[in-house]
């Protein structure tokens, strides 16, 4: 289950650049290592120790570096590659609000990955930095497994725009696709509000407020990744022109619609969802009130039967209407003629 915030030690005191990690998955930290231009692909993990590779001219070298739990380590290749402190701390930052920066001839960007895990019920969270400079690409994940998998296909096809082209179409392809798993998201969410409303007009189920609560908590995890990620790409105005080639910064643009589209449905989302909660509500509400009214007709109908059986259970030796031998008889035939009358008079009334 997603939980709203997660955050890092704030070490206070401690100088700008120092990188602390908090509440992170615990993954070991591994180095995949991508090689390619349009005839040749390599890839592979790097082992522990092993030489960095260089950037070569006409190749992108994508370096993804997978788990914050050796952070000396991960630091130490950040560092190979020109990255300051500032920005290594942003990018093991898990509760790092999505921006993006320039740093040198490089474009830096932190977002939230938001997905659906294979065989599982709950979403997954996952704070990701991506940067890159000619030739370069630095991915940050937490956890082994993404997101990136249609990206890798078209790294190893021959022939596709990903092989002939820069290190910033590769950079926005994986924000691309980070984005459009958001969709896959919004699609769970619109299928838990659509069968939500079914069963409450039907059957009031118990657990549809639980229910309900894990939809909300899902478009809120979503929609502190699509907003502040839709601000963030807004900056794309200020990163001078010749760092994406034109292409590639209209292809950006159409990434920017997407995530200004996710999040104003999510938001339809969220309102959809407090208007099941509230509806289910009201609809309990209503019920309770039936309830009520069916106990409180039967309470009123026994009331005039329990005062005429009441006084007759007295035990007075001197009431008349003990030595009447019809008495007992007519005693019911009273009781049932109060009965009749009341229930005809609710009837009437629309109470019934």
């Amino acid at each position: 289950m997603t939980r709203y915030l997660r955050r890092r030690p704030r070490h206070v005191g401690a100088p700008p650049g120092t990188v602390a990690v908090g509440d992170t998955y615990d993954q070991p930290f591994t180095v995949h290592v991508t090689r390619y231009r349009s005839d040749l692909v390599e890839s592979g993990e790097l082992e522990p120790g092993a030489p960095l590779p260089d950037v070569r001219e006409g190749e992108v070298l994508w370096v993804d570096l997978v788990g914050h739990t050796d952070i000396p380590a991960l630091t130490r290749i950040a560092r190979y590659y020109g990255l300051s402190n500032l920005l290594i701390e942003d990018a093991v930052d898990v509760g790092q609000r999505p921006k993006l920066d320039l740093h040198g001839e490089g474009v830096f960007l932190s977002l939230r990955s938001i997905s659906i895990l294979p065989g599982a019920d709950e979403l997954r969270r996952e704070q990701i930095g991506l940067y890159f400079r000619k030739g370069l690409v630095i991915s940050f994940q937490e956890i082994d497994g993404d997101v990136w998998s249609t990206v890798r296909r078209r790294i190893e096809e021959e022939g596709t725009p990903m092989r002939v082209s820069g290190a910033d179409f590769l950079w926005y392809s994986l924000v691309d696709a980070t984005v459009d798993a958001y969709y896959l998201v919004l699609d769970r969410i619109a299928e838990g509000i659509e069968g939500m409303e079914e069963d409450i007009f039907q059957s009031l189920p118990s657990e549809t407020p639980q229910r309900l609560r894990v939809l909300r908590r899902e478009a809120v995890a979503l929609r502190r990744a699509a907003w502040p990620l839709r601000e963030a790409l807004d900056g794309f105005a200020r990163i001078p022109e010749e760092r994406f080639a034109p292409e590639t910064r209209e292809l950006l643009d159409d990434v920017r619609d997407h995530t200004r589209q996710v999040a104003e449905v999510n938001e339809l989302m969220r309102e959809a969802i407090k208007a099941n909660m509230d509806t289910y509500l009201s609809l309990v509400g209503v019920k309770q009130n039936e309830i009520m009214k069916v106990l409180t007709l039967v309470a009123t109908i026994f009331i005039p039967l329990t005062f005429i059986a009441g006084i007759y259970g007295m035990n007075f030796e001197v009431m008349p209407e003990l030595g009447f031998r019809y008495g007992y008889a007519a005693v019911w035939v009273v009781m049932i003629a109060v009965t009749a009358f009341m229930l005809l008079y609710f009837r009437r009334r629309d109470w019934l």
